[in-house]
């Protein structure tokens, strides 16, 4: 059983991303992208496979009880550096503290000091109905930033170091989940994996609802996970799990519902001899007590909202078609198109638009996604032939229920909107790597081709379709 990344899988790998970018800069080289996105891509994706595969050795003798503290302060310090020079980057670009494409960042940050102004002042409770204008789903964010700058004075550089925290306490919960689920050496790699995970990596810089979000998440999992394989039960710990997952409702609606669904699915199929029937009855109670007095009317007209607006993604699709600058073959996407591909989706943006900056700058990330898919996949077809799905229902029921809604949404191809499961995916790819057979190399040979047919037409399908090509 190995415990890292293999050698001649990260050389793949990399050769295929380089040899991407060298083919799609020369066949579209009016749209090359940009230096500084090329450099992104390269950094983003040779440090993640390099370090994938030496790290985990590097540190195989370190103890359990030093590990945990090696690997924060290493995630951390990662962030941290990313958080400085991102900002440097990003005043030489635009002259301020806000990334590419930052509309909605900006508002966040105005509404957030807005709110502090409303704490200042004393009318915050007052006027909260005037002061959030967003849905019940979005209001989470702006309500953290107003207390945050209410403690830091607006100061944009301490909330990304506070966020640079939360990225680096996610991935020592992934090491302490997987470690739990699939044994010390799959949790290992998983926490190693989601330190050096681009994407995770790089919204530590922005102003927006993701690290925290994505930390909720998988802390919900974590303290979901040790209740139930747990011996006695503790209802002060229930009650912090339903607060936390409740907190979701305020960020993301639709991923607080799968959270609780996967909950009650884990409780119903985990083996009675791991957890009693009573124990079962009395979480599943204690839990539904609480929601009730939580969630509130408003929040469930929400939900009943979300749910009568499944299938706006039609209409999405052909808005996306017809708005200015769109993309006139986004009409013909659909659940039918996004389902197969939504383990890997989004492909990566190796091509310069104006306007997908953000994309650009993620295309080394979305990249490495694209080839950690096929452990993610691997993983879950092992599972569920082995029958052991049923020990891990919790993250998979989480990760499935969660992806299913996606492929339904209209965000089903939105990289920032498939955060909260990213943890959840390199931590069964962490399981597929450290159980991995002879017969695994050639599959993955044929997926690398797949991969590389799949980038080229995707590039060329964002040119086209907006009749640059």
């Amino acid at each position: 059983m190995i415990s890292y990344y293999p050698k001649t899988f990260t050389k793949k790998a990399v050769s295929v991303y380089i040899v991407l970018l060298m083919i799609i800069s020369l066949v579209f080289t009016k749209f090359s992208m940009k230096f500084i996105f090329l450099l992104s891509g390269i950094i983003s994706v040779v440090c993640f496979f390099h370090f994938s595969n030496v790290l985990p050795k590097k540190w195989a003798h370190v103890p359990d009880a030093s590990f945990g503290k090696k690997l924060f302060i290493t995630a951390l310090a990662i962030r941290v550096f990313w958080v400085f020079i991102s900002i440097l980057m990003f005043w030489e670009i635009y002259g301020d503290l806000f990334d590419f494409e930052h509309f909605d960042s900006v508002y966040y940050d105005y509404l957030g000091k807005q709110g502090h102004k409303l704490l200042v002042k004393g009318g915050f409770r007052d006027k909260f109905e005037a002061f959030l204008v967003l849905p019940i789903s979005d209001q989470g964010y702006p309500i953290y930033i107003a207390f945050m700058y209410y403690l830091f004075n607006d100061s944009v550089i301490l909330l990304r170091l506070v966020k640079a925290i939360f990225g680096a306490w996610t991935c020592l919960l992934i090491y302490k989940l997987g470690s739990r689920e699939f044994g010390t050496k799959v949790g290992r790699l998983a926490g190693i994996m989601c330190m050096l995970m681009p994407n995770l990596i790089y919204y530590c810089a922005i102003q927006l609802k993701e690290v925290e979000m994505v930390f909720l998440t998988v802390l919900f999992v974590e303290r979901a996970s040790a209740i139930l394989k747990q011996n006695k039960f503790v209802a002060s710990q229930t009650i912090i799990l339903v607060f936390t997952g409740s907190l979701l409702f305020f960020f993301r609606t639709a991923l607080a519902v799968t959270l609780f669904l996967a909950f009650f699915i884990a409780i119903a199929f985990t083996s009675s001899r791991i957890v009693g029937i009573g124990k079962k009855i009395i979480i599943s109670m204690l839990v539904f007590s609480v929601i009730g007095v939580a969630v509130g009317d408003t929040m469930i007209e929400e939900i009943t909202e979300m749910y009568n607006s499944r299938d706006s993604q039609e209409q999405n699709m052909e808005w996306r078609a017809e708005r200015k600058g769109g993309n006139k073959f986004a009409k013909y996407a659909s659940r039918s198109v996004f389902a197969p591909l939504i383990f890997t989706i989004p492909f990566s943006s190796m091509v310069n638009i104006e306007g997908q900056e953000h994309t650009q700058f993620l295309n080394g990330g979305n990249y490495v996604k694209n080839v950690t898919s096929f452990f993610t996949i691997l993983a879950l077809i092992t599972l569920l032939m082995s029958g052991d799905w049923r020990k891990h229902v919790l993250a998979v029921s989480m990760l499935c229920g969660y992806l299913v809604i996606m492929a339904m949404s209209a965000f089903a191809q939105s990289e920032r909107f498939h955060q909260p499961v990213l943890p959840f995916e390199l931590m069964f790819a962490a399981y597929a790597l450290c159980n991995l057979k002879k017969k695994h190399a050639r599959f993955f040979n044929i997926w690398m081709i797949l991969i590389f047919v799949a980038e080229i037409g995707w590039n060329w399908f964002k040119l086209a379709g907006r009749d640059l090509i």
